[in-house]
């Protein structure tokens, strides 16, 4: 009985020990505040678990620096939020952040860009000097930029390779060109 007794305590003692390393090492480890984006809520993974204590007070920009960088206003979407170990051992009180998700805009002009189309596109008609005349049959053929070959000569084309392959091989016989 006396053994058991000494074996449950050492277990207990182990366990402690272990618990207050755990916290002291979280406590250590994790940061002092933390961005979320606008709405959301903070999440750190199974063990560690949140509970908010609500907005900052209307002063906290005053100890944390914020107001000299002009961020005061916007204590409005600060709190302040305690995280534990397994929900019961307090780990420490941080500052949350709810920040607004970036937009990306793609603008400019592509370049680089490969595009997967059901045909080839046709990014650039050109023409050729022909005796001080500027000619080019693909144009007066009908065909413009932006449009989409999707076959010539009833073969379908996925590819410039193919394109240049068939065109190649015509050996300077008229070819059809089906395009959307």
């Amino acid at each position: 009985m006396i053994r058991i007794v000494k074996t449950l305590r050492g277990m207990l003692c182990a366990a402690l020990i272990a618990l207050t390393g755990a916290v002291i090492y979280y406590n250590e480890k994790l940061p002092d505040s933390f961005l979320v984006s606008a709405g959301g809520n903070l999440s750190l993974g199974n063990f560690v678990e949140i509970s908010s204590e609500g907005i900052l007070p209307e002063n906290y920009g005053i100890y944390c620096g914020a107001e000299a960088a002009g961020t005061t206003a916007d204590s409005s979407r600060l709190r302040r939020e305690q995280l534990r170990l397994f929900g019961i051992f307090p780990i420490k009180a941080v500052t949350v952040k709810e920040v607004d998700e970036p937009v990306v805009v793609p603008c400019g002009t592509p370049f680089g860009i490969k595009i997967l189309t059901e045909g080839v596109l046709v990014v650039e008609l050109t023409g050729f000097d022909s005796g001080g005349q500027l000619l080019s049959p693909a144009r007066d053929a009908g065909l413009d930029e932006g449009d989409i070959i999707v076959s010539i000569s009833g073969k379908k084309v996925s590819t410039n390779r193919d394109v240049s392959d068939i065109i190649e091989s015509s050996g300077g016989k008229l070819l059809g060109v089906e395009y959307i």
